[in-house]
């Protein structure tokens, strides 16, 4: 099943725990 209410949901987990990766380990990226 897909609903629009846990796609939001799971996007903002990835995007909240991207934003934390990014600022944890910023040079690793680059």
């Amino acid at each position: 099943m897909f609903t629009p209410h846990m796609d939001s949901v799971s996007f903002e987990r990835l995007s909240l725990k991207r934003a934390t990766f990014m600022e944890t380990t910023p040079s690793q990226i680059l």
